[in-house]
């Protein structure tokens, strides 16, 4: 079952060994220093090797275990690799000593006040809680650090149902304990990158051997006709509005910007189920995750949602359109949200959408940049900008919000732009 990383004390041996001998009677898979690490071995390399492979850590926060240095590296690297923790407490503490990674959780107490049993009883109820999630967080985790420790060489990549799982993962648990790590994050997205590379490249070679070999272009046309059909149905679904161009006054946090904006042309309703799913019936497009609507039959004409953005850019690059930026986003509604023309009125949805401005470091004032809609160039640690609307009377109102480049939640949807 669970392996746990026990983080203890010396001076707390008793108790550590009273508590581990009920873990094991459990049949519970444990790491404790006094049996895992030979006298000759790196006692800080085998501890990064123990946490890294545990999927809980379990400190017995004493105040012997606040004052060790030892105790606290453990913990740090634990934290570091997003580790569940579940603290124990065998006797009053000081809790102002507490570390601040352990000071918010729920603590399980074996103090003398406590029934014994039925705090362990609590222990193997918190060690059973998402235990499937566990074991992918920490087979996640162990391939990211081999991948990174081999300087990211692209063979350590995931692929396949492998790399499906992960990002599946990855966004239904992106907001539940333990939460996926920055170095998982970067190891799926590098991964879907080159996994669509390659898949480029492949389909390239695939196509250049049927021509050459086969000489029949007549087979290969099937698809391409498919896909044509597809892909102007979407585009019919999907009228665009043509906004001149001229200056937008904006937020970024806090602060009030303003930008001259070219002309271009933006869909005047959200992406739809149906015309997303034109795109994934091709192949062209990943269906989106986590959705029980989207195959509704009932909720064809709502936003498509749980979409990341490389899904929203690979669907508008599909129609030969690309995401809007923040500030293109913003020029639309103010200018055509109270348009008395219906067929050049931008018309809101009921959550945020995907657009192509990003933010880095911690300047959470300004706009970095816009991506340009290719995988490759995508980073993880960059902040993705999203808006949402609403029209209030004559007024519009335009709320804001940021999301990381995997995420997708029932919240987010999007539209596309074009020049």
């Amino acid at each position: 079952m669970a392996r746990i990383f026990v983080s203890y004390n010396r001076k707390n041996i008793n108790f550590c060994k009273q508590l581990t001998d009920e873990l094991q009677k459990r049949d519970l898979d444990l790491w404790v220093d006094w049996e895992d690490i030979p006298p000759t071995v790196d006692w800080l390399k085998e501890i990064e090797k123990g946490v890294e492979e545990a999927d809980t850590f379990l400190p017995i926060v004493s105040k012997e275990w606040i004052s060790s240095r030892n105790c606290i590296i453990e913990l740090e690297y634990a934290v570091k690799n997003g580790k569940r923790l579940i603290p124990v407490v065998p006797y009053e503490i000081v809790w102002d000593d507490v570390p601040s990674d352990l000071a918010h959780l729920n603590f399980i107490f074996f103090t003398e006040k406590f029934d014994f049993n039925a705090q362990l009883d609590k222990l193997f109820t918190a060690l059973d809680t998402d235990y499937e999630w566990l074991k992918t967080h920490r087979r996640l985790q162990v391939k990211a650090l081999e991948w990174e420790r081999a300087n990211k060489e692209n063979g350590f990549l995931l692929r396949g149902q492998d790399l499906e799982d992960a990002e599946q993962q990855i966004s239904v648990n992106a907001n539940k304990d333990p939460f996926p790590t920055d170095i998982q994050r970067e190891y799926v997205l590098k991964s879907r990158q080159e996994s669509t590379k390659q898949r480029r490249i492949t389909t390239g070679i695939l196509i250049a051997l049927v021509v050459v070999m086969l000489g029949i272009i007549g087979l290969l046309a099937q698809p391409y006709v498919a896909d044509a059909i597809a892909r102007a149905q979407a585009r019919q679904q999907s009228p665009t509005i043509m906004v001149p161009a001229g200056p937008v006054t904006f937020e970024v946090g806090s602060t009030q910007n303003t930008a001259d904006v070219g002309a271009f042309t933006i869909e005047a309703h959200w992406v739809t189920n149906q015309a997303y799913a034109l795109c994934t019936k091709v192949s062209k497009c990943i269906p989106p995750i986590g959705s029980s609507e989207f195959t509704d039959p009932n909720k064809q004409d709502e936003a498509v949602v749980w979409v990341t953005i490389v899904q929203a850019a690979a669907y508008c690059e599909w129609l030969g359109r690309r995401l809007p930026k923040t500030t293109e986003w913003e020029r639309a509604t103010r200018q055509f949200a109270n348009s008395p023309k219906e067929t050049d009125r931008f018309v809101f949805s009921d959550h945020y959408e995907w657009t192509s401005s990003y933010q880095t470091g911690q300047d959470a004032q300004k706009i970095t940049g816009d991506w340009n809609g290719q995988f490759d160039t995508l980073e993880q640690t960059w902040t993705l900008l999203q808006r949402g609307g609403e029209l209030i009377g004559k007024d519009v109102n335009i709320y804001s919000n940021t999301s990381g480049a995997l995420a997708s939640t029932d919240n987010t949807g999007f539209r596309c732009a074009e020049k």
